[in-house]
């Protein structure tokens, strides 16, 4: 089961949060792992404003496989899940620089 949630939170994060992540949020705590995710989104960002395939990038990759733009609504989406689902606007208020880059 840990392993098959793990593949459904990601592929949900990679598809830019969509409906899955409500039933995710809806049935497990994962309170703890989206602030990881999205500290981890924050801190990969870039200046312009791109939110890497992979956070923590620990490899740069090249050829499209770099910018999938459901990531940069990911980092936005993330934090108002968790303030939605959890009360928690604090992942809101120390995400709002990466969200608004």
């Amino acid at each position: 089961m840990l392993t098959r949630f793990d593949e459904h939170v990601v592929e949900c994060s990679e598809c830019g949060l969509s409906a899955d992540v409500d039933t995710v949020v809806a049935n497990w705590d994962v309170a703890s792992y989206y602030r990881q995710l999205v500290r981890n989104m924050s801190d990969a960002q870039l200046d312009n404003g791109m939110v890497p395939d992979i956070a923590p990038e620990y490899t740069v990759l090249s050829g499209g496989f770099r910018d999938d733009p459901n990531w940069g609504g990911a980092i936005i989406m993330a934090p108002w899940k968790m303030f939605d689902n959890y009360g928690d606007i604090d992942a809101m208020r120390e995400n709002y620089p990466a969200m608004r880059r």
